[in-house]
C-alpha cells in the first residue's frame, strides 16, 4: 500500500537537520538573546542577510532547511507584533519559492522544528529556556514513535482480519504508541502551563504570506492526524472534522498527504471492518484481531485524557477566545476524544455479537 514507507518522515528530516543552505548557523545562536531583549533591528538585519545569501534550492531538502531557518526568524518577528513579510523586503518571495520546491506550505512546520532541527550547538531555538530544549527533544521522540505506530497500522490495514499476524502488528503499534505517550509525558511533566503559555507559545502564531495566514509548527501536525484518519476519520463527514483535517493536512510532508489519499479511496479501518462483518458473526480469529484494535484504541483514549487536561490548563491562562498554535480551541480535542471512544464502542459491539 505504501512504497518506501520508512522514508515517510524520519529520513528526509534527518537530511534537513544536517544541512545549512542559507549559512544560518553563525547567527542562529544569537536569536534567543535577541528575542529576550526584543532586538528587532538585529532580527530584521539577520533575516535580510539570509535572504541575500539565498539561492534557488537545488532540491526539496535544501528548500525545507531554508524554510526551517527563515521560519524561526519570521516567528520571532511575529512574536514581537510584526508581520514578517511587511518588515523584511524579499522575504515573501523567498518563502513562496522555497515552499513550492519543498512541496509544502511557505513556512516552517512541526517537522522542521523537531526532526529537521539540528542538535547540539546547531540547535535552532527561540529562547534560552531549558524547557524549550526539552520541548524539541521530547516532541521529536514522540513524532518518531507516532510514525512507527502509523507504519504498523498501515501494514494491518492491508491484512485480513483472520490473519495470524494481524494482532502481532497491532501489538507493535501499541508498543510504539506507548513510546509516544512517554515522550509527551516528559513535556507535560517538565513544562508548566505558565512557562509554555507565557514564554513559549507567543512564538507560534500564524504569519501572512500573500495575505493568507499560515499556521506555526503545532502538535496537530503530528502523524496522529493520519492515525485517526486511518482508524475512523476518513469516513467522518462532519463539517467540524473535515475542516480540521483539510486545514491541517497541508502542513504534513507530501508522503503523508499521499497516504491520506490512499486511505480516502479505501476507507477507514473501522468502516472496512463493519462492511466485512456485515450480517455475520466474527470468527474466533477475527475476534482476536478486533480485540487487538480495541486494545490499541484504549491506549489512544488513555493518551487523550491527560492531553485534554493539560490543554485545558493552558487555555485557562489565555484570553477567552484564544486558540492553540494549530488554530483550534479545546472543542476539537473534545471532538477527537469523543469519536475515538465511539469507534472503540462500535468495535466492542461487533465483538459482543
Amino acid at each position: 500500500m505504501l512504497s518506501g514507507s520508512r522514508e515517510l518522515f524520519t529520513s528526509i528530516n534527518e537530511k534537513v537537520a544536517a544541512i545549512d543552505p542559507l549559512g544560518a548557523d553563525p547567527v542562529m545562536v544569537f536569536l534567543p538573546r535577541w528575542n529576550e531583549t526584543g532586538n528587532l533591528e538585529e532580527i530584521i538585519h539577520a533575516t535580510t542577510q539570509l535572504i541575500h545569501s539565498s539561492t534557488m534550492p537545488t532540491n526539496r531538502t535544501e528548500a525545507m532547511a531554508g524554510l526551517r531557518d527563515l521560519g524561526m526568524f519570521a516567528g520571532s518577528l511575529r512574536r514581537h507584533g510584526y508581520e514578517p513579510v511587511e518588515y523584511v523586503m524579499g522575504l515573501e518571495e523567498v518563502l513562496l519559492r522555497y515552499g513550492g520546491i519543498a512541496d509544502g506550505v511557505p513556512r516552517d512546520t512541526f517537522f522542521s522544528y523537531t526532526l529537521g532541527n539540528p542538535s547540539g550547538e546547531r540547535r535552532r531555538r527561540f529562547t534560552n529556556l531549558p524547557e524549550e530544549e526539552i520541548f524539541i527533544s521530547s516532541l521529536s521522540k514522540g513524532l518518531v514513535a507516532q510514525q512507527e505506530t502509523l507504519l504498523r497500522l498501515v501494514e494491518v490495514y492491508s491484512l485480513d482480519l483472520k490473519s495470524s499476524i494481524f494482532s502481532e502488528r497491532i501489538e507493535e503499534a501499541i508498543a510504539n504508541f506507548d513510546g509516544n505517550v512517554h515522550a509527551m509525558a516528559d513535556v507535560y511533566r517538565s513544562i508548566s502551563p505558565d512557562v509554555f503559555t507565557n514564554q513559549m507559545r507567543p512564538f507560534f502564531d500564524p504569519i501572512k504570506v500573500q495575505d493568507r495566514e499560515y499556521l506555526a509548527p503545532a502538535g496537530s501536525q503530528m502523524p496522529m492526524l493520519l492515525i485517526d484518519y486511518l482508524l475512523w476519520g476518513s469516513n467522518d463527514n462532519s463539517e467540524e472534522y473535515r475542516n480540521f483535517f483539510n486545514h491541517t493536512l497541508p502542513y504534513l510532508p507530501k508522503e503523508c498527504r499521499e497516504l491520506s489519499t490512499l486511505i480516502s479511496l479505501q476507507g477507514s479501518l473501522l468502516s472496512r471492518v463493519k462492511v466485512h462483518l456485515e450480517r455475520k458473526e466474527p470468527t474466533t480469529d477475527e475476534k482476536i484481531s478486533l480485540d487487538s484494535i480495541i486494545k490499541f484504541i484504549n491506549r489512544v483514549i488513555a493518551f487523550r485524557r491527560p492531553h485534554m487536561s493539560i490543554a485545558e490548563a493552558n487555555f485557562k491562562l489565555r484570553e477567552p477566545e484564544a486558540v492553540g498554535s494549530g488554530g483550534y480551541s479545546m472543542e476539537i480535542l473534545e471532538y477527537l476524544f469523543g469519536k475515538t471512544v465511539e469507534a472503540r464502542d462500535i468495535l466492542r459491539g461487533i465483538v459482543a455479537v
